[in-house]
């Protein structure tokens, strides 16, 4: 029998090591085509011999020689026949398969230990970069199955890191192998529960029960763990998005205790677990930046990246080893790569650390190395240098030539960041946001609601004012109003008021629509947040004759739907009043537009305009600027409401 003849051992993954013809005969797999060159049927193709000598075929299969042209033909008669079925051609050669061996005294034909060592084999080839045997994987997987009561705790640690390797897609051997682990998991050692973990996820077995089966063990013998081996336990429950609180908070408080025999792969690997699953404790990350500082120089350029990124994914701000990785990341800076390059500067900016060398550095070397930029690497640098402020011209000008020139395959979602974040900086790339137009266009209906508020937003902060885009954008968010959040809708709506378009029926309707969703949801107050105060100009002056006329006024606030109000106070019936202060650069056309549009909004959602120029015909400030104050007030009935009533002011 053919597959009888085949001997458990390592002959099936020999002729697939390296330094043999393997790499050719998997870039050039033979076919039933092939000419056979050896032997007494030399001449005829694999598939003739196949069909009609199953004896020699089997002759074959058994040889151990490691000549290329025996090894052609042993490739094909086993992917023949792990394509065969009841009535291929193969019918002749008996289908027997491994677990029909004579049994021996275990039932089985195999020992445990032989699977075991097989199965570890496969994975070292695997590992190495060669394609081990699909039909012996097969084969092993039956006979593990079978024999799946039988391993011990040790064997089964160790099946489990190899099939995560050769197998781990198979969900029957998965389930079984689960049931088998944790009915002994009290058996395992630390080294062995940090493997099955592991190998669990990465077979992308992420199972609930078999997760807590192995924390629930690692409780009861955390002190056993070495720090490699607590890394491993909560990286791979990371991986698995398993957030155990109980593991989590015991491997932090042992990692804390004994943070000094930490590697910095170890340090690195532990609060990147800790960020994946978002959880930020404060000891422990002080503990890492503490111990990454004394060795901070021994650091590579992908750790400095990684540690960055882990704090900051948390937002948790450490400013002396920030300021330690900016100073070894302008020292290795040549041997960023760009990837490395674009999540360091992602990391000081979430952070908002402006460390302005850092960035000049960055920048810099993420120029020499553009090409090198995915379109996310590009996205994140644009975003951070947007985030901080740093307007670096060079940089910017390379990164719109990069993005226009892969503008078909990159991203879009990366692209319209990249808009977003040159309009955050006031930069009107008009090649950029022109050749933007119909990639937003092509992709309006997979947009989410962050997305399209960002597009609208960008385009409108620079002036783009694409009728055909903001058309398109008005009737997707229309359809999709009800997914937006309040953040999201006041973006949109700031958008659609300042950009300069027609009143056509999608506009019209798109602003009745945010209005609606606005009142449903009771979106029509103050917001917390307050403007910055703006000293020594003629709003502060204007607002301090306000303040003294109208006691309560509150100053510099956002509406819930972002729009920002000079001078809010409250009126007649709790009503509230918006005091607007119009200086010079509101006399021109388009902002009197602007105005018009935010007034009409506002005044839809129950706010009172009232505006105020401050300024004479000729530009100058205003001699009678109190007199002119409590006038305005007292014409819309402000001043003498709070003459002879105390009402509670808008704070």
């Amino acid at each position: 029998m053919l597959v009888e003849l085949w001997k458990p051992n390592l002959f099936c993954w020999r002729f697939l090591r390296r330094g043999s013809s393997a790499f050719a005969i998997r870039d050039h797999p033979p076919t039933a085509d092939c000419k056979l060159a050896f032997g007494r049927y030399s001449g005829l193709s694999f598939g003739e011999v196949l069909r009609s000598q199953p004896g020699y075929c089997a002759w074959v299969v058994n040889n151990t020689s490691t000549e290329p042209k025996y090894q052609r033909f042993q490739v094909y008669i086993r992917q023949a026949f792990s394509d065969c079925d009841a009535t291929s051609a193969m019918k002749d050669i008996s289908s027997t398969s491994l677990l029909e061996r004579p049994l021996r005294d275990n039932g089985h034909g195999f020992s445990c230990s032989e699977v075991v060592h097989l199965a570890l084999e496969a994975a070292n080839v695997q590992k190495a970069g060669c394609i081990p045997d699909e039909l012996l994987i097969r084969e092993l997987t039956f006979v593990s199955l079978e024999m799946m009561s039988e391993f011990e705790c040790h064997y089964l640690s160790m099946m489990a890191s190899s099939f995560a390797i050769i197998n781990p897609q198979d969900p029957n051997l998965w389930n079984e192998l689960a049931a088998v682990i944790v009915f002994h998991m009290r058996s395992f050692s630390a080294k062995q529960l940090a493997i099955i973990a592991w190998s669990f996820a990465n077979a992308g077995y992420h199972e609930p029960e078999l997760f807590q089966a192995v924390a629930d063990a690692s409780l009861a013998q955390m002190s056993s763990f070495s720090p490699r081996e607590m890394v491993t336990l909560v990286v791979n429950f990371a991986i698995a998005g398993q957030d155990d609180g109980r593991l989590f908070d015991a491997v932090s408080t042992a990692a804390v205790v004994s943070i000094k025999s930490f590697s910095p792969s170890d340090l690195i690997n532990t609060v990147r677990s800790f960020a994946k699953v978002s959880r930020a404790d404060a000891d422990l990350f002080e503990s890492v930046a503490k111990s990454s500082m004394a060795s901070i120089d021994a650091f590579t350029p992908k750790q400095l990246s990684i540690i960055a990124s882990s704090f900051a994914s948390v937002r948790t701000e450490n400013i002396d080893l920030f300021a330690a990785i900016a100073h070894e990341t302008q020292r290795k800076i040549t041997l960023f790569s760009p990837q490395g390059m674009a999540v360091t500067v992602w990391a000081f900016a979430r952070l908002a650390i402006h460390e302005s060398m850092l960035f000049e550095s960055i920048a810099a070397e993420s120029i020499i190395k553009i090409k090198g930029f995915t379109s996310q690497g590009l996205a994140n640098t644009a975003w951070a240098f947007a985030s901080v402020r740093i307007e670096h011209d060079q940089l910017l000008a390379t990164i719109s030539t990069q993005a226009q020139t892969n503008i078909t395959s990159f991203n879009p979602i990366d692209l319209f960041q990249i808009a977003w974040s040159f309009a955050k900086l006031g930069r009107h790339d008009r090649q950029l946001f022109e050749q933007l137009v119909p990639v937003v266009l092509a992709t309006i209906c997979t947009l989410s609601c962050q997305h399209t508020a960002n597009i609208a937003w960008a385009f409108a902060a620079v002036g783009r004012n694409d009728v055909g885009l903001f058309r398109a954008l008005a009737l997707h968010a229309i359809a999709t109003i009800q997914d937006f959040h309040l953040q999201e809708l006041a973006q949109l709506a700031w958008a659609f008021v300042e950009a300069d378009l027609l009143r056509e029926s999608a506009i019209v309707r798109l602003t009745d629509t945010i209005i609606a969703r606005a009142r449903a949801n009771d979106w029509v107050h103050l917001a917390l947040e307050r403007g910055p105060q703006r000293p020594h100009t003629i709003e502060s002056k204007c607002a301090a004759i306000v303040c003294a006329l109208v006691p309560g006024t509150s100053l510099n606030r956002y509406h819930q739907l972002g729009f920002e109000m000079d001078m809010v106070f409250e009126g007649v019936n709790g009503q509230c009043i918006d005091f607007e202060i119009d200086e010079l650069y509101h006399r021109s056309p388009r902002q009197r537009a602007v105005d018009a549009r935010r007034d009409a909004f506002l005044q839809q959602l129950g706010v009172r305009i009232l505006r105020f120029d401050p300024f004479d015909v000729a530009g100058r400030e205003r001699t009678d600027l109190q007199q002119a104050i409590t006038d305005k007030l007292r014409m819309a009935g402000v001043v003498a409401h709070f003459s002879f009533t105390r009402r509670r002011s808008v704070t």
